[in-house]
C-alpha cells in the first residue's frame, strides 16, 4: 500500500488527520494518497493508524471517493473503522476514554446517527477489543 505522509497546518480546521485522495483519473494513472497530519500530532501512531485505514478503505474500491462523500452509512463505517485503529493502538478499556471519538463521529462527519447509537457502536468495539463482545 503506497501513500504519502505530510506534516502539515494546511487541513481542515477540525481535524488533526486528513487523506487527500486521487480522483479516479488521478489514480488510474498512479497518483497515491496524501496523508496530511497536523505538525502537533507527529508520533501520534493512533492517527497515523487512523489515516491509513481510510487508505486502505479507499485501496479496497474504486468509487470509495463517491461512496464516502455521498453515503452516510458507508462514511460512517469507515470512520467507525478508522477509530478502532486508534482505540487499538491508544489501548483503550474503557468507553469514558472514548467519549471524544463518539462526540467526534456525532458532530464532525454529517453522518445524522444518534449520540446513543454511536456510543454503543463504539463501546461494543472496546468491549470486542477486550475479548467481552
Amino acid at each position: 500500500m503506497k501513500y504519502n505522509i505530510e506534516y502539515t497546518e494546511n487541513l481542515p480546521e477540525q481535524f488533526g488527520g486528513y487523506v487527500e485522495f486521487p480522483s479516479l483519473l488521478m489514480r488510474l494513472v498512479g497518483d497515491i494518497p496524501l496523508i496530511k497530519i497536523r505538525g502537533k500530532y507527529r508520533g501520534d501512531k493512533g492517527l497515523l493508524a487512523h489515516e491509513i485505514k481510510h487508505v486502505e478503505q479507499y485501496n479496497k474500491s474504486l468509487f470509495h471517493n463517491i461512496l464516502y462523500t455521498f453515503v452516510r452509512s458507508y462514511r460512517y463505517k469507515c470512520e467507525l473503522e478508522a477509530y478502532t485503529e486508534q482505540i487499538k493502538e491508544y489501548k483503550y478499556t474503557s468507553i469514558t476514554q472514548a467519549f471524544w471519538i463518539v462526540d467526534a463521529l456525532a458532530n464532525k462527519y454529517d453522518l445524522l446517527y444518534a449520540y446513543d447509537d454511536i456510543l454503543y457502536e463504539v463501546d461494543n468495539v472496546i468491549r470486542k477489543l477486550r475479548g467481552m463482545g
